[in-house]
């Protein structure tokens, strides 16, 4: 077990080695020099090998991991601290919820928990899907009795569920 965590390690540095190589001579083909600087794609600060050898560097992957992405270059840990956060994190979400609305419109699954934003709200529930839609069962020991109340309330607000067609009311 420990020969494959060395060797996939090893790999991992190799791989990051081989990127900071390939950057650092298109950079020097771009601005000269010696070949030994690699810039961040994102903030456009400069890194030596030695910071790469330190892991100042990390693997950036395109699309983000989460959706299926590839490493396929090196940002700084700032720069990739910031895009997994702000970025990568709205990119997974949306993936989960085309996947989740593909199950559902193709029947391959029946019900899914997860996290619905709506009016301002967000609430852990379960949804199934229906011959005519979608139910969405609010998961009461999964979230606040506050936001659940708050997103009844706004709920009521914004759609008129006399008409049967739960259209959202004129304002």
């Amino acid at each position: 077990m420990s020969d494959y965590i060395f060797d996939w390690r090893l790999r991992f540095i190799k791989l990051k080695e081989r990127i900071f190589n390939r950057g650092a001579k298109a950079y020097q083909q771009v601005f000269g020099g010696n070949g030994t600087t690699y810039v961040c794609p994102l903030c456009v600060q400069a890194f030596t090998k030695e910071d790469q050898a330190s892991g100042e560097l990390t693997l950036e992957h395109i699309p983000p991991k989460a959706v299926g992405g590839r490493g396929l270059c090196l940002t700084c840990k700032t720069c990739n601290n910031t895009a997994g956060y702000t970025v990568d994190a709205n990119l997974s979400n949306q993936q989960k919820m085309w996947d989740f609305v593909e199950a559902l419109l193709t029947g391959k699954k029946d019900d899914s928990i997860g996290d619905l934003r709506i009016l301002g709200n967000q609430l852990t529930v379960r949804v199934s899907a229906k011959e005519n839609g979608v139910d969405l069962h609010i998961k009461n020991e999964h979230n606040n009795p506050r936001d659940i109340i708050k997103f009844r309330k706004n709920l009521e607000q914004s759609v008129d569920f006399r008409s049967g067609n739960f259209e959202r009311m004129s304002q």
